[in-house]
């Protein structure tokens, strides 16, 4: 059984998938850190709702997406900070952040990208340990008059959408991949047994017309003239094989070849007044000297 030319199989796609489940996992639950601290801001301290933190988990667009929230959580933390009156910098945590987002943007880029996404790697988990931080910070003093929530769930729901668009467009694709030379193969097996099965009519409709008229005939059309073979065999093409059916002294020969060598069949066929069905397994003609079907 072939794979297909990415050399994926079923047992790689569920290697994939488990890969990226591996790699969501830490990355719901920095968001969720991220939604954390943005609740405990007041509405009239944050900049952004805190449920927008999940269409991060939007890919591709999350690229341009994370450098907003940085933005935005800096902001939201600075004005909280401000309001309960804790010491902290103008906009906590964004150059920690921004850095973040410049080193894993810079990750696309060839060679360089390798030695860009470790460096963001580690910012992003300092990063996440300063936001985390932040969050404790605003928990050692209490918001006067608001209880901490108030995000919206909407927006999970639009990432999710988001998300299940894309893995349609990435999987679909692979799944195809993977299953489309499974089927070419099991559809190119069927077309050379049914060849052989053709043969095996010639054969047997050979015998009748021999009776007949006392002789074979020299041609599929003189077979399916006399009605013992179907029309379409008769035209010496079917199932994605061509045949060809000649006299010889001893008395007849049959070929049978795939119309698309490697398509509709990887094989050819020869037989004779023997009956015995030989196989060639190459692109060329089979002969006489060929070994038996049932030999093989």
């Amino acid at each position: 059984m072939s794979p297909n030319s990415f050399g994926l199989g079923p047992a790689e796609l569920v290697v994939i998938l488990i890969v990226l489940a591996i790699l969501v996992v830490p990355g719901v639950f920095y968001i969720l850190s991220l939604k954390r601290a943005l609740e405990k801001c007041s509405p009239a301290s944050r900049t952004m709702d805190p449920g927008m933190a999940w269409l991060l988990l939007i890919p591709l667009f999350n690229l341009v997406w994370q450098f907003i929230v940085v933005g935005h959580m800096a902001r939201s933390l600075g004005n909280e900070f401000r309001s309960r009156g804790i010491p902290a910098e103008p906009e906590p945590g964004k150059s920690l952040g921004m850095a973040m987002c410049i080193l894993g943007a810079c990750g696309m880029i060839p060679i360089l990208g390798v030695l860009a996404s470790l460096a963001g790697f580690v910012c992003w988990i300092l990063y996440w340990v300063r936001i985390a931080e932040y969050t404790r910070r605003l928990d050692t003093v209490p918001a006067v008059g608001y209880s901490g929530g108030g995000s919206s769930t909407k927006y999970l729901v639009i990432a999710l959408g988001c998300i299940a668009g894309f893995l349609l467009l990435v999987f679909v694709p692979l799944v195809v991949m993977v299953a489309l030379p499974r089927f070419n193969g099991a559809r190119t097996a069927a077309q050379e047994v049914g060849a052989v099965h053709a043969m095996t009519a010639i054969h047997m409709a050979e015998t009748q017309y021999y009776s007949e008229h006392g002789r074979y005939a020299t041609s599929l059309e003189q077979l399916g003239a006399s009605g013992i073979i179907d029309s379409a065999l008769a035209t010496g093409e079917k199932g994605g094989f061509r045949f060809e059916l000649r006299a010889a002294p001893a008395g007849y020969v049959v070929h049978a070849e795939p119309v698309a060598s490697g398509g509709s069949g990887s094989h050819t066929y020869y037989s004779d007044q023997s009956m015995v069905i030989r196989r060639h397994d190459a692109p060329e003609p089979a002969e006489a000297t060929d070994a038996p079907l049932d030999a093989q």
